[in-house]
């Protein structure tokens, strides 16, 4: 047994000499970068950043257009939950509201309900539509017949 162990240490010596005497013939090889590659890096790393690009001026007429609201393209008026003692709960584009609601380019008058429609007012037009429960306000409509349309429609 103690011959074995001998005879694998012996073995287990010379391929670590030999081992040792190929790395002195070959330098290590860099794992990542070269070092021209790595100054190009650190150099990089310090020079100031570039300049902003000049920041383009927009007329009145272009920056209203770009910060107007961007309206749904439909105002689905899907039901009401009538309340004892309470404000009705009105579903509007799968919301609850209770009271008057503001949105991006329309307002839903929660609290002048006249029946069980709903008054829609359009920021766009000042056109007040009245939604009865289960309509949708077509808001890209471009004529009227087609700005509220019905469930079987």
């Amino acid at each position: 047994m103690l011959k074995y162990f001998a005879y694998g240490l012996y073995l287990f010596s010379i391929s670590a000499v030999a081992q040792s005497a190929d790395n002195d013939a070959q330098p290590l090889l860099r794992l990542f970068t070269t070092p021209l590659e790595r100054q190009q890096i650190e150099r990089s790393l310090f020079e100031p950043p570039p300049p902003p690009p000049p920041e383009e001026t927009l007329t009145d007429e272009e920056e209203d257009i770009a910060n107007a609201p961007i309206m749904p393209p439909e105002i689905h008026y899907q039901g009401i939950i009538q309340r004892p003692h309470k404000p009705p709960l009105l579903l509007i584009n799968g919301m609850l509201i209770e009271h008057n609601f503001y949105g991006n380019g329309f307002m839903v008058q929660a609290d002048q309900l006249r029946g069980q429609s709903v008054p829609v007012t359009l920021y766009s037009s000042n056109e007040v539509v009245l939604l009865a429960p289960g309509q949708r306000l077509n808001t890209q409509a471009q004529v009227d017949d087609e700005l509220i349309l019905d469930n079987y429609e």
